[in-house]
């Protein structure tokens, strides 16, 4: 049904008329593979490997498949999206880029990432989408903004060069102040550990755009003449 890669890894939705079911193969660590409910070590799974912990997860909470509104997952963490604003983690979590309030452990067993729904619920808001690096994590709210936690030099606030570690969300000021400014809206988050790119809909001409910022090496923002590091 869907592939889910990252660098050293892909996870897999597979759907049959009975059942739905995650399979992984990769580099699994800190259990971001799902892969065993009683994780020891990294360690690479060499064959397609059900996703033991994620499937007993799902069945002990009675969560339906189809509350999943996406997944994310890199080298060190994996995310599950679900509905109603509610998200779980597992993997790497040393700058807090899980989002769970106050804890910065690395996570072996899917938890709840508390921090990102109390941000929907401070805001009134819903979760539209959650862009998910190794050590940050941008979460975008139907009130029509974005915010970050974690480290991610200079796009945390996305107006310095410095290197931020946020233990709470904070607004990605120099976005969110564009869109207020303008006529876009974020139909999509993408990027890397060191840019962001955001497909934006501009409603007065009616077209969409890909804007972005960041280090730009390999004209990975798509301005192939200009490999400089940019915050705007």
């Amino acid at each position: 049904k869907n592939i889910y890669p990252a660098a050293n890894h892909s996870i897999l939705h597979l759907s049959s008329n009975e059942t739905d079911q995650l399979y992984a193969i990769g580099y699994d660590h800190s259990n971001n593979l799902m892969a065993t409910n009683s994780y020891t070590s990294n360690l690479y799974q060499l064959d397609i490997t059900p996703c033991h912990h994620f499937n007993s997860f799902v069945d002990s909470n009675n969560i339906d498949f189809n509350r999943i509104q996406s997944i994310r997952t890199n080298k060190l963490a994996t995310m599950i999206v679900l509905d109603s604003n509610d998200v779980y983690a597992v993997g790497h979590n040393e700058e807090y880029n899980l989002g769970i309030v106050g804890d910065n452990s690395n996570k072996t067993e899917l938890t709840y990432c508390s921090a990102i729904s109390n941000l929907a619920h401070s805001n009134n808001a819903n979760v539209v989408d959650v862009h998910f690096k190794d050590s940050s994590t941008t979460v975008h709210l139907d009130n029509k903004k974005v915010y970050s936690i974690g480290t991610n030099a200079c796009f945390n606030y996305a107006s310095s060069n410095k290197t931020v570690t946020l233990s709470n969300f904070n607004e990605l000021e120099l976005v969110n102040g564009f869109l207020q400014d303008s006529n876009y809206t974020i139909l999509k988050m993408d990027g890397g550990e060191n840019y962001f790119r955001f497909l934006l809909s501009n409603s007065a001409s009616n077209s969409q755009e890909w804007w972005g910022f960041g280090q730009n090496q390999y004209g990975v923002l798509g301005t192939f003449f200009d490999e400089s590091v940019g915050t705007d």
